[in-house]
């Protein structure tokens, strides 16, 4: 009988466990690119409902609107992660990023490009070398478009300093990318 309710519980907790950033948001691309967002955004939406300061949720349905195309959506979503309030959240980075990318996608180079800075910024802060070094490829990308091929130049010293505080993996990609 334990036996049972113990495997019961142990296959509910993902709804209600908190993951990563990074799994949300690879969760909430996979379902999109399956074409089961809406069975996930409603998984999300229903643990909003119960708890409505989960950060997961409100990052995996921001997600899920903006590869959705569903903009205004996806950036009210991101904006309420990254209020005053949630400021040392884990996944304010990863909610800049896609507020960045949606922004980007959008056209407006210069506020991706702001954003990706400050994506930057607080996932350097917090230690999450994958965030950082997605917000820099995003930073040289919108700086490509602004400035030019030498606008990415200057990303160069930002790199090397997040190169030493980074995982070898990251360490070893963010060197590849920049000899390339």
């Amino acid at each position: 009988m334990w036996v049972v309710l113990t495997a019961a519980a142990l296959l509910q907790a993902p709804a209600s466990r908190t993951i990563g950033p990074r799994a949300i948001v690879r969760e909430a691309t996979r379902a999109v690119e399956a074409d089961s967002a809406i069975a996930l955004a409603s998984r999300w939406t229903s643990l909003l409902d119960r708890d409505s300061s989960t950060n997961d949720a409100l990052l995996g349905l921001a997600t899920i609107a903006r590869l959705s195309y569903r903009y205004p959506e996806a950036t009210r979503l991101y904006l309420r992660i990254t209020s005053e309030r949630r400021l040392r959240q884990a996944v304010v980075p990863w909610a800049y990023l896609g507020l960045a990318k949606a922004v980007q996608t959008m056209g407006d180079n210069a506020g991706a490009d702001s954003l990706y800075r400050l994506a930057w910024q607080q996932a350097s802060g917090d230690g999450d070398s994958a965030a950082s070094a997605l917000a820099l490829l995003g930073r040289s990308s919108t700086q490509l478009r602004i400035v030019g091929p030498m606008g990415a130049l200057p990303l160069t010293p930002i790199w090397s300093c997040s190169r030493a505080a980074a995982r070898p993996a990251a360490s070893w990609f963010a060197g590849r990318v920049w000899r390339a």
